[in-house]
């Protein structure tokens, strides 16, 4: 599985696309100066994302709750990214589009 995103931050952007094991195992990832270490598993209905994050001279953890919401309709991350030099919470919260 992979995923793509663009990410904002102080003016600067970027896209990055990351691959990830859906079977529960470790997988290892290189990209540029960043290297990851993710496991996806299951919570009861929560996909979890469980990520250790070296980035240059940094390590720290991206911890990501997947779920679906309102009987499907709405698609909930609710994301904890911690570096020694950043960190955040994210609650990303996306409604399905309704067909015209």
């Amino acid at each position: 599985m992979a995923i793509t995103r663009p990410h904002t931050w102080s003016g600067e952007s970027d896209t990055l696309t990351l691959q990830f094991a859906t079977d529960g195992k470790e997988h290892h990832q290189k990209i540029g100066d960043m290297e990851t270490w993710s496991r996806l598993t299951w919570m009861g209905e929560e996909l979890v994302l469980d990520m250790k994050v070296a980035y240059r001279d940094e390590q720290g953890t991206n911890v990501v709750h997947y779920r679906l919401a309102d009987g499907g309709n709405t698609f909930v991350a609710a994301e904890w990214y911690h570096m020694p030099s950043r960190q955040h919470h994210n609650l990303w919260v996306f409604d399905k589009a309704l067909e015209e």
